[in-house]
């Protein structure tokens, strides 16, 4: 009997420890990522864009500010060929980062938008010909602690 409650108790503790390394993705919205190539050549533009759809009973912010062609309300998850993340690249002038676009928007109950296209290879080094896998994800608020939203993954391949 001790031994199952320990068990147990350890199960517990392993469920509760991975929820608060890992926030619910469960939200007030979905996303859904897309590209219109799958494969591209080193040096041309990879553009994404993100599907945000509204499934909860309420409104839901689904505000955009871009700077360099990528919406940063959204975080992008780029895992190279050799399956790590990929940073994002080091900005020349980071002055010039605070310059972005900002533009309001709600999502009424069962709405959805679309994100305009991402130019993420201008974010992302991209340039080694292989398999990158891309996801987005979003708070669900302001406060990270509240959790995010990710989307489905895709894949995109870059040739020589």
């Amino acid at each position: 009997m001790r031994i199952l409650l320990f068990v147990l108790g350890f199960l517990a503790t392993l469920t509760l420890a991975d929820a608060q390394r890992s926030p619910s993705i469960i939200g007030p919205f979905q996303l859904t990522v897309s590209a219109d190539h799958a494969v591209v050549q080193s040096g041309q533009h990879i553009w994404v864009r993100v599907l945000m759809k509204n499934i909860s009973n309420g409104n839901v912010d689904c505000s955009e500010t871009y700077s360099n062609g990528i919406n940063l309300q959204f975080r992008f998850i780029i895992h190279g060929p050799d399956g790590n993340v990929i940073a994002k690249k080091q900005v020349p002038h980071p002055e010039l980062e605070d310059a972005a676009s900002f533009t309001p928007c709600t999502l009424a109950q069962n709405q959805s938008t679309e994100a305009e296209d991402n130019l993420i290879n201008r974010r992302f080094d991209m340039s080694t010909p292989g398999e990158y896998t891309i996801q987005v994800e979003r708070g669900i608020s302001a406060n990270e602690k509240d959790g995010f939203v990710k989307s489905n993954k895709i894949t995109i391949n870059v040739t020589q």
